[in-house]
């Protein structure tokens, strides 16, 4: 048996300053019996002009 954990989150910039975009964190967790099988990690900058 094994189901998928998929999330999201959006923070500010890893330096602390936010005003110049946004960061999306993706993970898709995949867990079997046995625990955490793997972990996807994913994320992408945006600009904000």
């Amino acid at each position: 048996m094994r189901f998928l954990i998929v999330f999201q989150r959006w923070d500010g910039f890893m330096s602390g300053q936010y005003p110049k975009g946004e960061i999306n964190e993706r993970m898709v967790i995949e867990i079997d019996h046995k625990g955490v099988k793997e972990v996807i990690f994913s994320s992408f900058a945006r600009m904000v002009e």
